[in-house]
């Protein structure tokens, strides 16, 4: 059996959802239709500058208030906290009010046009007729208004004397040059009232010259102060009464040499100020010697200085040894070593007493080599001869020679090289230097009647030869 689709069962189900169907489909028409619900009361609302205004609507019972948006076009109208407008500037705007929908579209309903007038000025008026001030003071120039409330755009001020005055911050003026001139006030070419400017000139009354001092060299700038401080003509001159001393150019001295001279400071109204000014040398505030680490017996050597700054005024050193003996220096930085051992090399600046030093050892000239030489290769029995040895170089340190005999039966030698043959055969002759540097000398003893040959001619067993150090 069908049950009828409406009952008392479900009735309440039915109208709430008819209900809401209802508010559904209203919300959409108001959204579709918000233009049929809202509009500005007026097309256009004129006001003036600086007016605060509200521009008034109509909308219908229904319509959700909180989706309404009203604002202006530009910045010449300004929306305030309590839903009004400011007139901010002359011009043209607009208000317009939008809606946004229940599906975040935006959609506008209405717009106002808003003319903003200017507020005419009827006068302008300086606050002072005429002003008297000094160069280098600053002077402003107030003005007032009519009415308080004008708009005052395109107010500019000229200068019949633009050249005593600069311009600058926030309508203050520098007064650079006395003179009169008049200050004019226009808006928009419009002339409003003058003003009477006298700039007058402020006289040196004193000069004074901060104390300094200047090195050899150096070149300073002096600080001149004058009094007032506002004083219109701060040109002066600078005479020195000793330019060998110091030397002036234009605001600058520089130190030329040693000494004290007084610098004359005029004012071009011819007032003086005298600063006497020593000049002092420059020295060294960094010393440092360099020389070899270490010499031969015998050799001569520069050392040399070397200081900071470079242009120091006097370069007057004084050289020392700790050990003479070992080691001699003269007063140019010239060492030379005597004998084998150490010493420390000082430097001092004379004029400051500032010194450096130096650690330098002396160490022998080795012997390079030997060479043995002799006039004979081969000796008869019972007869000398004398062998000559020379050490290279010739300046080595040590000269000591050992002499040796490979076979002291057939043959001596002496300290002094001298070798005497005592039975026939052959024997090799040692030179060695202390050392280790040797040389050999092979020579052959003859017996009676026998043939004198060459040591090239002589086959010599190495057994036999006998040597002290290497063999050259």
């Amino acid at each position: 059996m069908n049950r009828p689709f409406f009952n008392k069962k479900n009735a309440g189900g039915i109208a709430a959802v008819i209900v809401i169907l209802s508010l559904f489909l209203f919300g959409n028409y108001l959204d579709e239709h918000a233009l049929d619900f809202f509009h500005f009361d007026d097309e256009i609302i004129t006001v003036y500058v600086g007016d605060r205004f509200e521009a008034e609507y109509s909308v219908q019972i229904g319509q959700k208030k909180d989706r309404l948006k009203i604002s202006p076009s530009n910045g010449l109208i300004a929306l305030q906290n309590d839903g009004t407008f400011l007139a901010r500037k002359a011009g043209h705007a607009e208000i317009v009010a939008t809606y946004v929908t229940s599906k975040g579209q935006s959609k506008e309903l209405d717009t106002v046009s808003i003319n903003v007038l200017p507020i005419e000025i009827t006068s302008i008026e300086f606050v002072e007729s005429f002003i008297v001030a000094d160069v280098r003071d600053t002077i402003t120039l107030n003005y007032t208004i009519s009415p308080i409330n004008a708009t005052n755009d395109n107010v500019r001020i000229d200068f019949t004397d633009p050249s005593l005055l600069q311009e600058g911050p926030n309508g203050q003026y520098l007064a650079i040059s006395e003179g009169i001139t008049y200050a004019l006030i226009y808006q928009n070419d419009k002339f409003y009232d003058a003003c009477g400017i006298e700039i007058n000139r402020v006289d040196v009354e004193s000069i004074n010259v901060e104390p300094f001092e200047v090195h050899v060299g150096e070149k300073v700038t002096p600080k001149v102060e004058f009094y007032p401080s506002k004083a219109t003509d701060k040109n002066y001159i600078i005479i020195s009464n000793n330019p060998e001393i110091l030397e002036i150019n234009d605001h600058t001295v520089k130190g030329v040499s040693e000494g004290t001279a007084i610098l004359r400071f005029t004012s071009n109204n011819n007032l003086v100020s005298e600063q006497s000014v020593n000049v002092k040398p420059v020295d060294p505030y960094y010393l440092s010697v360099k020389c070899l680490d270490q010499i031969h017996v015998g050799d001569k050597k520069k050392c040399d200085v070397f200081y900071s700054p470079i242009n120091i005024t006097h370069k007057d050193f004084a050289w020392e040894s700790s050990n003479p003996k070992v080691l001699g220096i003269d007063s140019n930085g010239w060492v030379v070593g005597k004998q084998i051992g150490e010493s420390t090399i000082t430097v001092r600046h004379k004029p400051t007493g500032k010194t450096a030093s130096y650690d330098l050892s002396v160490v022998p000239i080795p012997v390079e080599s030997i060479e043995l030489t002799g006039d004979k290769s081969c000796l008869p029995l019972r007869e000398s001869l004398q062998l000559n040895a020379t050490i290279i170089p010739k300046n080595a340190t040590d000269q000591g020679i050992e002499w040796l005999s490979s076979d002291e039966t057939v043959a001596t030698v002496t300290p002094h090289g001298i070798v005497k043959g005592l039975k026939p055969g052959i024997v090799v002759i040692t030179a060695a230097t202390n050392n280790g540097i040797n040389d050999t000398y092979v020579l052959e003893i003859l017996g009676k009647n026998e043939r004198k040959g060459t040591p090239q001619d002589i086959d010599i067993p190495v057994e036999e030869v006998l040597l002290s150090g290497d063999t050259h």
